[in-house]
């Protein structure tokens, strides 16, 4: 931990304390604020974490594998694929705390586009979306929506609805829905990558 995390972490309840007997209920929002800025600092987690049990997704695929070797499975079974540039958001911000300068924790998503992956007897256009470097979702428009969508609540034993999400395992989250181009897809994640993204989202985008 550095010296100034580690300082800050010794004075942060000091500070609090001394904010409540001074100020008494005016401090409640003093101490949301501060909370709020020292979560932008040292966030909980480092958002490159690789998990020790990854959840199966589409097709058998593992959440948390790496693009290269994903890359590879792809090109053992010859298939077409375009790999996206990565999104990335810039990590230097500047804090309205004392005026302090600090880095956003990294920010990259890489996506694979896939024009033809056959599943459950179904072809479709596929998106893999990697979060940091680990696969955290399946993006699938099959060619016959409701013949895939009635094969693939038979391998899961779950019904999938329009925009209900389902959870056929702890940290696997699969629903349905049509884009804006009015096309129909089915998506698979994994739960604890999304909240890491909205965890990301919510401390550091607009700061």
């Amino acid at each position: 931990m550095r010296s100034d995390e580690s300082s800050l972490s010794r004075m942060r309840p000091l500070i609090i304390s001394f904010l409540v007997l001074a100020t008494g209920v005016a401090a409640v929002p003093v101490f949301w604020f501060l909370e709020a800025e020292y979560n932008r600092r040292y966030p909980p987690i480092s958002f490159m974490d690789v998990a020790e049990e990854p959840a199966i997704l589409m097709d058998g695929i593992e959440s948390y594998g790496s693009l290269k070797d994903f890359l590879q499975k792809l090109d053992a079974r010859n298939y077409a694929y375009q790999v996206d540039q990565p999104q990335s958001q810039s990590r230097r911000t500047d804090k309205p705390v004392f005026e302090i300068v600090t880095e956003k924790p990294v920010f990259e998503i890489v996506t694979v586009d896939i024009q033809a992956y056959p599943h459950l007897g179904s072809v479709g256009q596929m998106s893999v979306s990697f979060f940091n470097g680990r696969l955290s979702s399946m993006l699938f428009y099959p060619a016959e929506f409701d013949g895939y969508l009635t094969a693939l609540q038979v391998q899961i034993g779950v019904e999938i609805s329009a925009r209900l999400e389902v959870r056929p395992s702890d940290n696997v989250r699969i629903w349905s829905a049509v884009d804006h181009l009015d096309r129909s897809y089915v998506l698979w994640e994994d739960a604890r990558l999304a909240q890491e993204f909205d965890l990301w989202m919510k401390l550091y985008v607009g700061s």
